[in-house]
């Protein structure tokens, strides 16, 4: 019996493909990818933020009873974000009204700092999501402490000035 023939010299890099090893001098074409259907409209895309998720999203899962009333989330798809032309995603602004903005107002000068269920609670009640609480928080301490910057140093003597010299 004759010993087999050695493959074909194979190109740099390519010793080690399965082409290569199998003896063969190219790969076969592959085959074109099945079409996949395209993705239903978002009638809702670009909408603004609405009161409750179930128009859009269907109900609540089971699971969400035993946070109660309150403690229900809603759904991101109610808060839309949009594609620029470099392709980054861009949050849209939220505009909140003067009864979450009260409370907000309230419970920041309650305490400065808002986490875990407290933050849930109060999303929940205003109708917000966690983010929106979370970074409405930030956002307001940074001005608290610009504020108290400016009230101390409105506080401060003016500095003296030097007496000049003939």
């Amino acid at each position: 019996m004759p010993p087999p023939a050695p493959p074909p010299p194979a190109r740099p890099g390519q010793a080690f493909t399965i082409a290569a090893l199998l003896g063969r001098s190219s790969p076969p074409p592959a085959p074109p990818p099945p079409p996949t259907p395209p993705l239903p409209p978002l009638p809702h895309w670009g909408a603004p933020p609405g009161p409750l998720c179930a128009a859009c999203c269907g109900p609540p899962p089971a699971w969400a009873a035993r946070l109660g009333a309150t403690g229900f989330l809603l759904s991101k798809c109610c808060f839309p974000i949009f594609k620029t032309k470099a392709g980054k995603a861009k949050r849209v602004r939220t505009i909140f009204t003067s009864d979450q903005l009260a409370r907000l107002e309230k419970e920041f000068a309650r305490q400065q700092y808002m986490v875990g269920t407290e933050r849930c609670l109060l999303a929940s009640a205003l109708h917000l999501t966690e983010e929106q609480v979370k970074v409405w928080f930030q956002n307001r301490r940074i001005k608290w402490r610009k504020q108290s910057l400016e009230q101390q140093q409105a506080k401060l003597p003016a500095p003296l000035k030097e007496p000049k010299l003939c």
